[in-house]
């Protein structure tokens, strides 16, 4: 219980996003996010359940979303993290993004983050080694290059690949964290 609310204490006010959000974002992104809306997902948030356990080995699953504004420190971030939690715990990491397609109609396209697709090779974290390879596999990479990675992954997924999209904006920093 300490750990989820020290976890909570890291999630910024819908009030803080949304100046952030407006301010980052260039208008016409921020109009599609609006009409689609998306808007509650491009926002820090945390998902706490308090009943639902893995049925084999209880692990509790938290899932933590950060707005990717122009400050957001991904290395920063998980490294606060890690003084919150004691290992145990698997954490995947992934990232929603907008994809844009100048000839298509509809030009914009918001990518989900998921579980399934986490770019962190380091899932399982046992202890300080296993965090330290983390952090230093996060640090290895720059905004462009996380963004370049993001989308490859997504895109042989979502089948991506034959079609003319190209990445637009990281969103959101998705932590899906599993306290074994």
């Amino acid at each position: 219980m300490f750990e989820k609310r020290s976890l909570q204490k890291m999630i910024r006010s819908d009030d803080q996003t949304a100046v952030l959000r407006k301010s980052e974002i260039a208008d016409e992104i921020y109009e599609y996010l609006k009409s689609e809306n998306l808007m509650k997902q491009v926002r820090d948030y945390g998902l706490f359940p308090t009943r639902y356990l893995h049925k084999i080995n209880s692990a509790e699953n938290i899932v933590l979303s950060k707005f990717f504004d122009d400050n957001f420190n991904i290395e920063d971030f998980t490294r606060q993290l890690g003084k919150r939690l004691t290992a145990p715990y698997r954490i995947q990491i992934d990232c929603a993004l907008l994809i844009k397609h100048d000839k298509a109609e509809t030009k914009f396209r918001f990518v989900w983050a998921q579980r399934n697709l986490a770019f962190n090779t380091r899932k399982l974290i046992r202890g300080k080694e296993d965090f330290d390879e983390l952090l230093s596999e996060l640090g290895s990479m720059n905004r462009v290059e996380l963004t370049r990675k993001i989308f490859d992954i997504h895109r042989t997924q979502s089948c991506f690949d034959r079609s003319e999209y190209s990445p637009m904006r990281l969103l959101t920093t998705v932590f899906f964290l599993a306290k074994i």
